[in-house]
């Protein structure tokens, strides 16, 4: 199967006139773009615009619209060829669907998380395009951030905020408590450098428990 069908382009060519044909080339005088963002879709209208007056024929449309699709921040794209037989004119109407933007990523938890910590690894940014088949995969990195810090039974969900083309992305974090550091025991043959190692083990007494910076101490010291 064609590449387009993954995108779900809708292709139908509806004549009316018998005189154009799948493979019949003719001149295509007049292209209207159908898109609800019309500044957003500046470019894809300059894409289909350098047909007006041109020589075309369905392929070469086809081309086109694959061209197009291959931008990940359209959702569908349906385009549609008029043949005027009393105008004598032709028309192109190409209807765009983009998908919304984030205009910015919060969250709400029960107590204090260290989302700004979490967010760089993130997959979608802000300003970036939502592609909500992403969303899943971003709150199990939520998930899986927040327990290498110390937080047990964590669940992470989301919810989408406006209906406009920029939307917030909201994640909705709920955990059960947080592990943190008591007393600290150190077992060592390095009797000479007990006072050093206590030293830098020292600042996560009382502080809740991060593997990840854990392991960065350990590593410094082996």
């Amino acid at each position: 199967m064609e590449g387009i069908i993954l995108r779900m382009i809708y292709i139908a060519l509806i004549l009316l006139a018998p005189v154009v044909g799948f493979s019949q080339s003719f001149v295509l005088d007049e292209i209207v773009i159908d898109c609800e963002y019309a500044d957003e879709c500046k470019e894809f209208s300059d894409l289909f615009n350098t047909l007006k007056g041109e020589q075309v024929d369905s392929e070469l449309i086809r081309e086109k619209s694959r061209f197009a699709l291959k931008d990940p921040q359209i959702e569908s794209l349906e385009y549609r060829i008029y043949n005027r037989e009393i105008e004598k004119k032709s028309l192109l109407i190409v209807q765009i669907k983009l998908k919304k933007r984030i205009s910015r990523i919060t969250h709400q938890s029960q107590g204090e998380v260290p989302f700004d910590l979490i967010l760089p690894y993130l997959s979608l940014k802000e300003g970036g395009v939502l592609d909500e088949s992403k969303l899943p995969d971003m709150e199990a990195t939520i998930k899986d951030k927040l327990v290498e810090k110390g937080y047990r039974g964590v669940s992470v969900g989301h919810e989408i905020v406006g209906d406009d083309y920029f939307v917030g992305l909201k994640f909705n974090i709920e955990y059960k408590d947080v592990v943190k550091v008591g007393e600290i025991n150190i077992q060592t043959d390095y009797e000479n450098r007990l006072t050093d190692i206590y030293r830098s083990f020292r600042k996560f007494k009382d502080k809740v428990w991060d593997k990840v910076d854990t392991k960065f101490f350990v590593d410094r010291l082996t």
